[in-house]
């Protein structure tokens, strides 16, 4: 897993990069300068426009990722490959236009009651979901490439950080509001534009067809599995946004913004899980080209393991500081509505994490059409809980929706490739790490609760938060649950040693 570990670390060092940065815009920045209502309008707008943008694609950014090995090439020019994921998804945009259009009373109904100002920005969303589609796109066809650093980098700083100045202009009335939010979507043009430089840089944006090459066969081959990967992708969109989307349309954009706050501190744990599994996917579509069994199962299990790790440590960091964390929020008294969102969310996405590349595994394999049965059962699944509970519990009411779909989904994925292949990612070391993980939440649960003052809640965060380092990361490395995270322990000590050699 050398390059896996390599890469995912440095992904894994932007994204954090990019949490906080995002850290900053979300919990503190938007809070103060943005009402709950103009926060909650302008993540419709995102989340809206990535939805539709991942259906629109029609599964190119994923037909990258399994089609890279035939049409791989010694010069890169990959026999025209990036020539046919740049026009393939145009059908499925210009289609989405004409639907769009034909079908707008429906979509404005949608949001009339709860959330009017969403309907201002309609003809808008037609160039985001341009901008997306092929934001997509491009950092797909960079990853089959092993190289997921720089687009992480454009995707989770520059954006956040055009996005900051944007805001930041608002605040001081140079711009209005509407024209922050059409900043929004010309800054995912300007992405865009990035990934086309930097693929033009690493001398792979081959754009030349080589028609004779895309034979029927193959065409049909593409097309299949594009069309399975799209129901399935379309399906696990429906999981993991639809609340967001329910929200808007049953209790109103104020609850979106409560809901985003909490949303994202209980994600930001899967962040190495997202690196992992961005470099392991080209790794693994060759291991099935090859039937190299033990070697995605040595993958599987590293991954689960590592995962669980670094998992376990940052969900102990933001739930034991959730409190701490929402007497510093701007407005926070607001925001701390959404607190048991941050414990449902989280515990699901560790849960995905400590599963391991269970998904990237199936999705690689000829099984692939088992995705599609799974995430439909589990769309169904989500938008009828988040319509039975939303009404009764508002924000909870989805945390738990969702977070209901990603439990059941980890298992049916577990429950098949155990059947299929015989493969697992538990062992003892999985449960030594939720011993560590029980020991080291009790310990951290005995500091005393922080004051609602900016400097003595300060300090209860680096307190707590040294408590939870100290015994989570001690206990890992002394019982060695990760020979990942132990090398890597050990080469920080020696560049630590090294550094303190030469300053002496």
């Amino acid at each position: 897993m050398g390059i896996i570990v390599r890469q995912g670390l440095k992904y894994s060092t932007v994204a954090y990069l990019g949490v906080l940065i995002g850290a900053v815009n979300t919990i503190v920045v938007f809070p103060k300068i943005l009402s709950p209502e103009q926060y909650g309008l302008m993540r419709l707008l995102q989340e809206n426009g990535l939805f539709i943008a991942a259906f629109v694609q029609l599964g190119a950014a994923n037909i990258a990722d399994k089609f890279i090995p035939v049409f791989r090439t010694e010069d890169k020019t990959n026999n025209g490959f990036l020539f046919f994921l740049l026009i393939f998804p145009l059908a499925g945009f210009l289609l989405f236009c004409l639907l769009f259009l034909a079908f707008k009373n429906i979509w404005l109904e949608v949001y009339q009651e709860k959330s009017p100002a969403v309907n201002t920005y309609f003809y808008y969303f037609i160039p985001l979901v341009f901008f997306m589609m092929y934001q997509l796109i491009l950092e797909a066809y960079s990853r089959v490439h092993l190289r997921i650093v720089v687009p992480g980098l454009f995707r989770d700083v520059v954006l956040k950080l055009i996005t900051l100045g944007f805001i930041l202009l608002y605040s001081f009335q140079l711009i209005t509001f509407h024209q922050f939010l059409l900043s929004i979507i010309a800054t995912y043009g300007i992405i865009t534009l990035l990934l086309m430089a930097y693929l033009y840089n690493l001398k792979v944006l081959h754009i030349k067809p080589r028609l004779d090459f895309l034979t029927g066969k193959l065409l049909k081959e593409m097309g299949i599995y594009g069309a399975f990967i799209l129901l399935g992708g379309a399906a696990t969109l429906i999981i993991t946004k639809i609340d967001f989307l329910m929200l808007g349309s049953l209790a109103g954009t104020r609850e979106v913004a409560i809901y985003t706050i909490a949303f994202f501190m209980g994600t930001i744990i899967e962040i190495p899980r997202r690196a992992i599994a961005q470099i392991s996917t080209p790794i693994l579509s060759q291991a099935w080209q090859q039937n190299d069994l033990d070697k995605i199962e040595d993958i599987y299990k590293k991954s689960a393991i590592n995962q669980l790790v670094i998992g376990a440590f940052c969900f102990l960091g933001i739930w034991c500081n959730a409190d701490a964390i929402f007497n510093i929020i701007p407005n926070g008294e607001v925001y701390r509505a959404g607190k048991y969102v941050i414990l449902f969310i989280g515990a699901a996405r560790l849960f995905d994490m400590a599963t391991g590349v269970n998904g990237e595994i199936i999705l690689q394999s000829k099984y692939y059409r088992f995705n599609l049965i799974s995430v439909v059962f589990l769309a169904v699944l989500i938008v009828v809980t988040n319509y039975i509970f939303i009404p009764l519990y508002g924000i909870n009411g989805a945390a738990f929706g969702t977070s209901l779909s990603v439990f059941l989904y980890n298992i049916l994925k577990y429950v098949f490739l155990w059947i299929k292949f015989r493969m697992q990612p538990f062992n003892i070391k999985t449960v030594i790490v939720v011993l560590i993980m029980a020991v080291t939440f009790f310990a951290a649960s005995l500091v005393p609760a922080p004051e609602d003052e900016i400097v003595p809640t300060l300090l209860n965060i680096l307190f707590r938060s040294a408590v939870i380092t100290g015994l989570f990361v001690g206990f890992t490395y002394v019982f060695q649950v990760s020979e990942d995270a132990n090398n890597l322990a050990k080469l920080g000590v020696d560049r630590i040693k090294a550094f303190m050699k030469k300053t002496a």
